[in-house]
């Protein structure tokens, strides 16, 4: 039979590829630069001189010029980023109180990515990240108690299930708001830190807590059985003259439940809809 010869080429193109992957990268990360220094006014002209180091080199010339030309380039963008991280540690030190520091980082917050910029705001990272952990702790005890804010709703007449979803799911936007603010102290990666294991865990398990699904589903069950039967009052003479009503009073609250609860996007069966109207007839109270 034929016989093949495996033949191994050189190509001289490979060099020139990987060499024009790597101006490329350099390019889109020269610019993405720009476009996150825009956002805090930095004077375009440190980024042109920057960029100036680089912009006549043959990229094709040699290694030694095109790797000279990289660490001049770095060296200029050292110096840009020591100026953000003069003027935002300046910023951080006049800072009144926790909100006006995570504004600070919240404007920085693309720029935080670089890790030079982020490890020299290091000691700011760790008041930021207690007072984070504090507010979470307090969340998960307020949800906890929920005396308050329970005795708020009797106040307003609001009924129970609804309030109960209603501030679970506050409680979770609230929940998310912190998390966002751990990630703009301790990065995108802040899971994987020891710290924030610690935290993930903690705030995995808060979060089933706050699943309103199950809270939802057995009220649901609960009034779907709920319906008016028979006539309302029914005059007794048994011992004297009675007056009886046939009413169960937890259909007092199912109008007020399924109101609620619609105005909060929960779907409610057509059924439930219904027997809550004729309690509203009987009950407009």
């Amino acid at each position: 039979g034929e016989k093949f010869l495996f033949v191994r080429i050189n190509s001289k193109t490979i060099h020139m590829k990987e060499r024009i992957q790597e101006a490329l990268s350099f390019r889109s990360s020269h610019n993405e630069l720009v476009g996150t220094l825009s956002r805090v006014r930095m004077d375009q002209k440190e980024l042109d001189y920057a960029y100036n180091a680089i912009r006549d080199v043959d990229v094709f010339s040699g290694d030694v010029e095109w790797s000279n030309a990289k660490k001049s380039y770095d060296r200029r963008i050292h110096d840009i980023e020591n100026q953000i991280v003069e003027g935002m540690r300046s910023t951080l030190d006049k800072s009144r109180n926790s909100n006006e520091m995570f504004q600070v980082f919240e404007n920085y917050r693309f720029l935080l990515e670089r890790p030079r910029i982020r490890a020299a705001t290091q000691e700011y990272q760790s008041q930021l990240l207690t007072i984070v952990k504090g507010e979470i702790s307090e969340l998960q005890q307020s949800f906890t108690k929920k005396s308050d804010e329970s005795s708020l709703a009797a106040l307003y007449d609001y009924p129970s299930i609804a309030f109960t979803l209603l501030w679970a799911k506050q409680v979770e936007a609230k929940l998310a708001f912190l998390m966002d603010r751990l990630e703009l102290v301790l990065g995108k990666d802040w899971n994987l830190f020891a710290e924030g294991q610690k935290i993930y865990a903690e705030v995995t398990v808060f979060k089933k807590k706050l699943n309103t699904k199950p809270i939802f589903d057995d009220w649901l069950s609960f009034a779907s059985e709920r319906k008016i039967d028979g006539n309302i009052l029914k005059l007794s003479k048994d011992k004297g003259i009675t007056l009886e009503v046939n009413f169960d009073e937890n259909l007092m609250q199912l109008f007020k439940e399924v109101r609620a609860l619609s105005y909060q996007g929960f779907q409610i069966p057509h059924n439930v809809v219904l027997s809550s109207r004729q309690v509203r007839k009987v009950y407009p109270h």
